[in-house]
């Protein structure tokens, strides 16, 4: 049995856009079958910022700038998560032009997506939930996907 803190921890990750305006999702042991958004624990004096860019660099040997918060949720206890914890999670907007490097043992895959596709793929809950704040709080104006999108409405 796992002790839980007696407090919440903090957790920065980052919804990460590339030239082409997909996302990043990873998928890793701590939600089994499921994508997520890469990011971690922020370490004592750090910032939030500065985590986001640690653990994706960390993690998946790749570079990112943070341009901004999208959201803060709390994570209480959910039963899909592979232990009991309390969270704090603090989700930003990254952009990279690298791709990333499976570099880390718990990390098994990644895809870029559309962010607006994002949710049929199988997402964590706290990570639907960021994507769809951003979805609808910033929209998707990336021209890659606005061109698609009129090209499909064509066909």
């Amino acid at each position: 049995c796992i002790a839980l803190k007696k407090y919440p921890e903090p957790v920065a990750n980052g919804l990460v856009f590339n030239k082409e305006g997909d996302i990043l999702l990873i998928k890793n042991d701590e939600w089994p079958d499921k994508y997520t958004l890469p990011g971690g624990g922020v370490e004592m004096g750090e910032n939030l910022k500065n985590t986001v860019k640690r653990k994706i660099k960390q993690n998946l040997d790749m570079d990112v700038e943070v341009k901004g918060m999208i959201n803060v949720q709390e994570f209480m206890l959910h039963p899909d998560y592979f232990e009991r914890k309390h969270l704090l999670l603090f989700n930003f907007i990254c952009e990279t032009d690298e791709s990333p490097t499976l570099i880390n043992r718990n990390i098994v895959d990644y895809i870029w997506v559309r962010p607006q596709d994002a949710a049929s793929l199988g997402i964590d809950p706290y990570s639907e939930d960021a994507i769809k704040n951003y979805l609808e709080n910033s929209g998707c104006k990336c021209k890659k996907h606005e061109e698609d999108d009129k090209i499909r409405i064509k066909s």
